[in-house]
Formats: structure tokens, C-alpha cells, sequence
């Protein structure tokens, strides 16, 4: 028997303690190229934060996942090239492997030759990816409003919530939501469901399509006009009088 087995859960859509900001495709380009022209942060060079980025948003794998790889974990000469999780560095301990795309892969070759065997990739990476991510962004969007043409601009920009680590909306900036970030571009590119949960490496078609695909208003305002039109009655056919 189950003793909690007459135990109701919690809601979270009714009370969401935690709602991650998604990232669009310009601001993480921004994110990265802040990274690569930054300092050292610890012993984390901006090259390899900018690669890191680079691979939570082509992928999805998580920091903790990040952490673990090893040169082995890449294969960087298949077809596609992939990226392996153990399945002891994996959230549901089942090893996955994602395929990356062929120019991260590029990127990637000249990296692997200096690291030695059995040997983490990012081994400076810690558990205080939120604060690096942070950084990273304070530098971009700074550089972004630095860029308005006239003084107008820069105040408009600096009104908008474009970088903010914390956006007025209240959600938050951080390493995981570069994979929320990357959930949904898999959706908002029109991939098939099983594709899109496998690419998640989900096991539910709610967690990919709900809590983690951030469905844009403006998308979804694209299929009103398709929508069949509901007209007034015609006064002369019905012989009734509309009033406005």
C-alpha cells in the first residue's frame, strides 16, 4: 500500500515560484559576444564562457551536465556530430545523446585537441552559472544601449527589457533558461512532437509544450486574421434592423 497515495500535488500554474526568462536568438549572439571580448571570471576565460553558451543553446544540456563532459563525451566526426550525457550526470539518469550542430562542432575541434584523455572540457565551471550568465548579460545590454543613436533611443532602450537578467514581467535570467530558450525555438520551428520531447529528452509531451516552450503573444496573434470572419446579419436578407 501508499500511504501518500490519497495526497493531492501542488498546482505550480497556480503558484509559480520560480518563472524563467526566455532568451531570444540576438541576445544570446549578444551574450556570447560579450563573453568572448570579457575578462576572466575565476579562472573562467570569456572564450570558454562564450563556448558554454554556445552549447546550452544549440543543445539544451543543463550546467550540471556541462560540467561533466569529458573530450570522449563529443563526437565530433559523426553525422550528425553529438554530444553524449552519461547517465550518471544525467537528471533522470539515462544517458542521452543530442546532436549539435556542424559549425559548433567546428568550433569545438581545435578545443578537444588540447584537452587530455578522460579530462572535463570546462572544468572551471561552477555551480554559479546564474551570477556568470548575469555578468555576462549587465556587459551586452550596456554595450546594446551605448549603441542608440541619439539620446531618445538610449532612453528608450534603456526602458525595455531587452537583456535584463530580470525582466519586468518578473522572470528571471538564468543558465536554465537557455534551455528554455532552446525548448522553444525546437517548437516555434514547427517540429513534430516526439521530435520535439526527444530533443527535450522529456518524458512528458506537457513539460515540453507547456512549462518550457514560451508561446509568444505575438505568434499567436499571427493566426487571428486566418480566423473565419463573424460579420454583422445582413439587414436586407434578415429584415431585421442591427443596431450598433
Amino acid at each position: 500500500s501508499d500511504p501518500l497515495e490519497s495526497l493531492k500535488g501542488w498546482n505550480i500554474e497556480a503558484d509559480r515560484r520560480l518563472c524563467r526568462r526566455n532568451l531570444t536568438a540576438d541576445e544570446v549572439a549578444r551574450i556570447i559576444a560579450a563573453a568572448e571580448a570579457g575578462k576572466v571570471r575565476g579562472k573562467f576565460t570569456g572564450s570558454e564562457r562564450a563556448m558554454v553558451y554556445r552549447l546550452a543553446w544549440a543543445t539544451g544540456l543543463r550546467a550540471s551536465e556541462i560540467r561533466h563532459l569529458v573530450r570522449e563525451d563529443f563526437d565530433l566526426a559523426g553525422t550528425p556530430p553529438t554530444v553524449t550525457v552519461q547517465a550518471g550526470y544525467s537528471k533522470h539518469r539515462r544517458r542521452d545523446v543530442q546532436p549539435i550542430p556542424p559549425e559548433l562542432a567546428d568550433l569545438f575541434r581545435p578545443i578537444l585537441m588540447t584537452k587530455a584523455p578522460r579530462t572535463q572540457v570546462f572544468p572551471a565551471l561552477n555551480k554559479r552559472t546564474a551570477l556568470m550568465l548575469h555578468a555576462d548579460m549587465v556587459v551586452a545590454r550596456a554595450k546594446w544601449v551605448a549603441e542608440g543613436k541619439t539620446k531618445a533611443d538610449r532612453a528608450e532602450r534603456e526602458a525595455s527589457d531587452y537583456l535584463l537578467p530580470n525582466n519586468s514581467q518578473g522572470e528571471r535570467g538564468d543558465f536554465h533558461g537557455l534551455r528554455h530558450s532552446f525548448i522553444t525555438q525546437v517548437v516555434a520551428s514547427g517540429t513534430d512532437a516526439a521530435t520535439a520531447m526527444q530533443l527535450a529528452r522529456h518524458g512528458s509531451p506537457e513539460l515540453t509544450f507547456k512549462r518550457y516552450a514560451h508561446v509568444r503573444l505575438q505568434k499567436a496573434a499571427q493566426s487571428v486574421p486566418g480566423l473565419p470572419k463573424v460579420d454583422r446579419p445582413d439587414e436586407d436578407k434578415a429584415g431585421l434592423k442591427v443596431s450598433a
